[in-house]
């Protein structure tokens, strides 16, 4: 996450507050969210946590990286909306 994201999830969180629990294991390890923990101290905000258990590290890492892959998606679809858009903007123009 760059620095811009942070700022607008921090920003976020200040104005609708923590909408998703932080995700620990039972030994307190953040398996998703230290972004938005990060936030909440830096905002004074208790931070909630969800406690999950997990059978093996390898799943611990594909949770860990499914809202990565998720938010690539998602930015791959708009470029792809962006440029369909644009294309039909274009097209209306020769006409």
């Amino acid at each position: 996450m760059n620095e811009r994201e942070y700022q607008s999830l921090k920003e976020s969180i200040r104005t609708e507050g923590l909408k998703d629990a932080i995700i620990v294991n039972s030994d307190g390890h953040i398996i998703d969210g230290q972004h938005r923990k990060r936030a909440c101290i830096e905002l004074g905000i208790k931070p909630r946590y969800s406690i999950v258990e997990f059978p093996t590290s390898h799943l611990i890492k594909r949770i860990k990286l499914y809202p990565l892959l998720r938010n690539r998606e998602y930015k791959m679809l708009e470029r792809l909306r962006e440029r369909a858009a644009k294309k039909k903007a274009i097209s209306l123009l020769k006409k």
